[in-house]
């Protein structure tokens, strides 16, 4: 299990569905971490390494956009080291589907229903 952000992505509603997750290494709230199997979790909570605790799989979450115009219904890629939204398939995630937007511009937020 990789994390691929930190603080990157927050939470915009709190109706997640929630799957234990034993940490190999520390992982930040906000750390969206690649399951492995298609499916990402992002934390809630800080998870110190060796601690189960629950990652997130499904909401809607605020992702700051790094410039794309994504239209309601595109897939939403994620990069890591920058902590924003990019076009699928180009970071190092594809967290979801855009759900609604801020704006087209860097800095602007992304709304991601995660894993749809």
């Amino acid at each position: 299990m990789t994390a691929v952000a930190e603080m990157g992505v927050r939470a915009h509603q709190d109706h997640q569905i929630r799957v234990d997750h034993t940490a190999a290494a520390d992982i930040a709230a906000g750390d969206a971490i690649d399951m492995g199997t298609g499916l990402v979790g992002v934390a809630l909570t800080d998870i110190p390494t060796g601690a189960l605790n629950a990652l997130a799989i499904d909401g809607i979450f605020k992702v700051r956009n790094s410039g794309v115009a994504f239209a309601v219904g595109a897939t939403v890629g994620y990069n890591g080291t920058n902590k924003n939204a990019v076009a699928a398939g180009t970071g190092d995630v594809d967290l979801g589907v855009c759900v609604g937007s801020q704006g087209d511009s860097a800095g602007d937020e992304v709304y991601v229903w995660i894993n749809h």
